[in-house]
Order: structure tokens, then sequence, then C-alpha cells
């Protein structure tokens, strides 16, 4: 039964696991695409890092991944408000879902 417990707990953390290692990654693509050489991939990644510390921070009891999800959605957004409305849209609306889930956590900070 210890077995099956340990192997049900590596299941349930696998998600987080995956998220943790993808925001590593993202951090370290943003090394290589900077905003100057390639905009739109820059914002790309942005976007993604985002969508990692988004799903993170809804997890955890602090506001830092969340914090960071707001920001890495804004600095995406200014690079594709007036290139990509597509893009600018999906940006916005990450944008929009993540400040109310930070929102939900901070209630007596608004």
């Amino acid at each position: 039964m210890k077995k099956m417990e340990g192997q049900y707990a590596v299941e349930r953390l696998k998600p987080f696991i995956d998220r943790s290692r993808n925001v590593a990654a993202y951090q370290e693509a943003l090394k290589e695409h900077t905003r100057e050489r390639v905009p739109l991939d820059w914002a790309m990644t942005q976007s993604n890092l985002g969508n990692a510390l988004e799903r993170l921070g809804e997890r955890e009891a602090g506001t830092d991944r969340l914090e960071a999800a707001v920001t890495a959605y804004q600095e995406a957004l200014q690079v594709w408000s007036g290139t990509s409305e597509s893009d600018a849209k999906m940006a916005q609306d990450n944008l929009q879902h993540a400040q109310a889930a930070l929102d939900k956590m901070r209630p007596n900070q608004q």
C-alpha cells in the first residue's frame, strides 16, 4: 500500500513539477529570444511563461507567481498591440484572468 500511496503522490505532483520545469525553460529561452532581436518570439515566450506561472500560482498560497504571470502577459501585450490583433486579444484575456485570480487572493488590497 505504501508504494501505491507514493505513486499517487508523484502523479498528483507531476503537473506542478512539469510546470515548474516549463517556467525554467521559458526563462532560459528569454535569454536567447530577446525583445530586441525577435520581438514576436519574445512575446510568445512571455505569454507561455505567463501561462505556466499562472497555473502554478493558482495552486499556491502566495501571490508571487500570479504577479509574475501578470507582468509576463503585460510584456507580451506591449509587443503584440498594434502588430497582432489575435495574439493581443489572447494576451489581454490571459492578463484579465490572471489579474482576477490575483485580486481574489488578496481581497483586502483593492
